[in-house]
């Protein structure tokens, strides 16, 4: 009778032989798993935003079709431009208030100007001159006025080219021209 020997498995060592039949089989069928896998993953992306898409494109439909929705899409399209306008207008307001010469200040300062006789009729700016059509009881008080509009440093030349009497009163004219640095700044 032959021994048993329990410890038999343990002292051989085994060769473990590699069937290249099946390394190959194993290698192409994890290709074609992983394959498979990748194909039915996109599959599921492609349905899943065909799906999106029909929706979004739905909803277009819908919102096309609204009549009250197209005018609160065209008045608010129509807003952003009058926005868009309203800022540029802004600006330029800006602008021209920071270049004009002939501004309030100055029209408050003729104002001041005038004796308790002296009545403006007409005042006519243009770009470097001003010219003032009024009328007086007495020719004292025009002569005030030249003199006070004279002493300020905004006019270069001030006459009067025309001084007539009218049963009473007198009309006159001045003419005002303002200094080459005020027309320059004006016309920048």
């Amino acid at each position: 009778m032959k021994d048993l020997n329990f410890f038999s498995g343990y002292s051989k060592k085994k060769e473990i032989k590699i069937n290249k039949s099946y390394t190959m089989f194993g290698i192409i069928s994890l290709f074609a798993c992983i394959l498979i896998f990748y194909s039915l993953y996109n599959f599921l992306i492609i349905t899943k935003t065909k799906k999106i898409l029909s929706a979004m494109k739905n909803e277009a439909e819908i919102i096309a079709s609204n009549e009250k929705l197209k005018e609160v899409l065209r008045l608010e399209e129509k807003i952003e431009s009058l926005e868009v306008e309203n800022k540029k207008l802004k600006a330029l307001d800006d602008y021209v208030n920071s270049k004009d010469i002939i501004n309030e200040y100055l029209l408050l300062t003729i104002e001041n100007s005038l004796p308790a006789k002296v009545f403006l009729k007409n005042m006519v700016i243009n770009p470097g001159m001003i010219k003032i059509e009024g009328i007086s009881e007495d020719r004292d008080s025009i002569a005030a006025f030249h003199y006070n509009i004279g002493k300020l440093d905004v006019f270069d030349k001030v006459f009067i080219p025309v001084l007539s009497d009218n049963e009473g009163y007198y009309t006159f004219t001045l003419d005002l021209m303002l200094k080459e640095g005020d027309k320059d700044e004006e016309n920048s």
